[in-house]
């Protein structure tokens, strides 16, 4: 209960209304949990004083050990940081790079840095729980990725086979996932970051053509065609990757006969100028005139 005033020893506290003697109490509680003035009168009002503002010290103290140990965590990563980004402006100067580079490089640190961070965290995070433990947590971080990609989320029960057989892969920026004109029989789904496609011409000029983010999958024309890697993708910040292997694949595609329909309709949207020169030397050989176009599609992977 509230004091009495100090100077009158008296007050008008059950004369106001519930709101003023509700936002009054939680005052003088606070004022109690934290060790100000409390004003007891008698023994007992002492006894009980003494013993709330001793807990109200001792919660004290832990909330700010607490948050000395937060603060404490910030700084140092706020340290590494300050380091790395010391010794890149110092080496830059000590190159001579332009101010232009100079200023790309900064930015490219200092954008990347809390992903970078997140990810770091979310490695060790892996490493230290038990191994069924990692399991359920990949199952799902990427059951969330596989509901938003229209090629399976049509499922659960695909969601659900494909999260147990997913395998997880952190990469750095601008990483080589995998190359034009490789071997790599996987596909991949991307759960946070973002990669570049690009396709190397018949002029042997490189291009981007297309930029997958979280919820899209890559890989799947190698694996569905038998060919060679049709294009390269490299990732362009650091980025949470799931890879699933050709026995994988295979098993998904006949237990989910949907899918290789859906992923040969996505296959089909890919448009890219080696795609389309491909098709014009196709239609010139006299002996492929009378394919369809479907068939002539598929003959440029």
């Amino acid at each position: 209960m509230p004091p009495l005033d100090y100077v009158w020893v008296q007050t008008d506290f059950y004369d106001r209304g519930i709101a003023y003697q509700y936002l009054l109490s939680l005052f003088h509680s606070v004022l109690m949990f934290t060790g100000n003035d409390i004003g007891p009168r008698g023994m007992l009002q002492i006894a009980f004083v003494a013993v709330f503002v001793m807990m109200g010290a001792i919660i004290n103290a832990n909330l700010f050990g607490q948050l000395a140990v937060i603060l404490s965590a910030m700084n140092r990563k706020a340290s590494n940081f300050q380091e790395k980004f010391d010794i890149t402006t110092t080496t830059m100067k000590n190159l001579n790079l332009p101010e232009k580079l100079q200023t790309k490089v900064t930015g490219f640190l200092t954008y990347t840095q809390r992903s970078l961070d997140s990810q770091n965290e979310f490695k060790a995070f892996l490493d230290i729980i038990s191994p069924s433990l990692r399991e359920q947590v990949i199952q799902h971080i990427f059951s969330e990725t596989l509901k938003n990609n229209e090629i399976v989320n049509y499922d659960p029960s695909l969601i659900d086979f494909l999260t147990k057989k997913l395998e997880t892969k952190i990469h750095m920026p601008e990483d080589q996932i995998i190359t034009q004109g490789q071997d790599d029989m996987s596909l991949y789904f991307i759960a946070k970051g973002e990669c570049q496609v690009l396709v190397r011409d018949h002029n042997s000029i490189t291009e981007v053509t297309n930029i997958i983010k979280p919820g899209d999958l890559f890989g799947e024309i190698a694996l569905l065609c038998g060919c060679k890697r049709t294009a390269s993708v490299k990732t362009s910040t650091y980025s949470t990757l799931a890879r699933i292997d050709r026995a994988n694949f295979k098993d998904m595609c006949q237990q989910f006969v949907d899918v290789t329909d859906k992923l040969k309709v996505k296959m089909r949207t890919y448009k890219d100028k080696l795609k389309a020169f491909l098709k014009i030397m196709l239609r010139n050989v006299p002996y492929l005139q009378a394919l369809s176009n479907e068939t002539i599609e598929e003959l440029t992977f």
